[in-house]
């Protein structure tokens, strides 16, 4: 299967858009939705859903700064 035919991951929940551009996943588009929403869109949803499930059972570990780093960068998306 190529990278385009895996399924995607969307999101509009803008903590957990942050969360999984700072664990690397690919973000492949931010479409808006409305005025204050955005849909990200990212690559390989199996890796997604796991990378959620740990942010969801407080098993997410990553660097804080790189966190705040990433919802800035995600705010800018959803207030360009």
């Amino acid at each position: 299967m190529m990278e385009n035919d895996m399924p995607t991951f969307k999101t509009s929940d803008l903590l957990q858009a942050a969360y999984l551009m700072v664990s690397d996943a690919k973000l492949l588009a931010a479409t808006r939705q409305d005025t204050n929403r955005v849909l990200f869109t990212f690559a390989d949803r199996g890796t997604c859903e796991g990378l959620v499930m740990n942010l969801t059972l407080s098993r997410a570990m990553v660097d804080a700064s790189e966190l705040f780093e990433a919802i800035r960068r995600a705010k800018r998306i959803v207030h360009a």
